[in-house]
C-alpha cells in the first residue's frame, strides 16, 4: 500500500504530458516581408524552378540587413534596416509572387519542455527551417502547392523554456502560399524540491521494505 502511495504522489509531482497542436496557420508569430526578391538568382537553392533538399543553409547574405539578428538567442529584431514586425501578428498563408518573406514562432514555455517535435509543411515553392538558430533543413521542388506533410522535419525532444522556430519562405514563381502545423507534447519539469521529496519518499519505501 506504501508502494502505490508513492507511485501516485511521485507522478503527480513530475506532471503529466499533454499532446497538441503548437503552430497551425492561425498562430501568431513575428513576420518578415521586407525581403522581396533579394534572393532570386543568388545561388542555386533561388535559381530557376529547382528540386533541392539541403542540410546546409544556403547564402542569405543578400537579405542580411532585412533579416538582421533573426538567427540570434536572444532574437535581434530591430537592427538598423530590418524589417520585422514590432511584435508578433497574424502570418499571411500566401505572399507577393516571386518573394521570399520569413516567419518566427515562439514555441514552449517556461518550466516546460516539449518531446515529439515534429514540422508539417506544404509550400509553394520552397522552405528554409531553423530552431534556435541552428540550421535543420531546407526543400523547394516545382510544380503546384502541396498539402501539409509534403516536408516533415522531426525535432524530436526539447529542453525546457522557449524556443524559437525560424523559417524563410522562399519564392520563385506563381503562386507563393503555404500551410503548417506543429506537434509535439508539453510536460512539466518538477521543481528540485519536489524531486527531493520524491527521494525521501523512495527512501522510506526502501527502508520499510528492510524492516519487513
Amino acid at each position: 500500500m506504501r508502494l502505490k502511495s508513492f507511485v501516485v504522489l511521485a507522478s503527480l509531482m513530475v506532471g503529466q504530458a499533454s499532446g497538441g497542436v503548437l503552430v497551425d496557420n492561425s498562430t501568431l508569430g513575428y513576420y518578415n516581408s521586407g525581403i522581396g526578391g533579394r534572393l532570386v538568382n543568388t545561388g542555386p537553392f533561388f535559381t530557376g524552378d529547382p528540386r533541392l533538399s539541403v542540410s546546409s543553409a544556403p547564402d542569405l547574405s543578400a537579405a542580411a540587413t532585412q533579416l538582421g539578428g533573426w538567427l540570434t538567442e536572444p532574437l535581434d529584431l530591430a537592427t538598423p534596416g530590418s524589417t520585422w514586425s514590432s511584435g508578433p501578428v497574424s502570418i499571411p498563408t500566401a505572399w507577393a509572387n516571386g518573394t521570399s518573406t520569413a516567419v518566427i514562432y515562439s514555441i514552449g514555455e517556461s518550466g516546460y519542455k516539449l518531446g515529439d517535435v515534429s514540422i508539417s509543411i506544404g509550400v509553394d515553392n520552397g522552405i528554409l527551417v531553423w530552431l534556435d538558430g541552428s540550421f535543420v533543413h531546407g526543400d523547394i521542388a516545382p510544380g503546384l502547392p502541396h498539402p501539409l506533410g509534403e516536408y516533415v522535419y522531426n525535432l524530436g525532444d526539447l529542453s525546457s523554456g522557449v524556443h524559437h522556430l525560424q523559417l524563410l519562405r522562399v519564392g520563385l514563381g506563381v503562386p507563393e502560399n503555404w500551410n503548417i502545423q506543429v506537434t509535439g507534447t508539453l510536460s512539466s519539469v518538477p521543481e528540485p524540491s519536489s524531486l527531493a521529496l520524491i527521494g525521501l519518499g523512495a527512501l522510506s519505501v526502501f527502508l520499510c521494505w528492510l524492516r519487513r
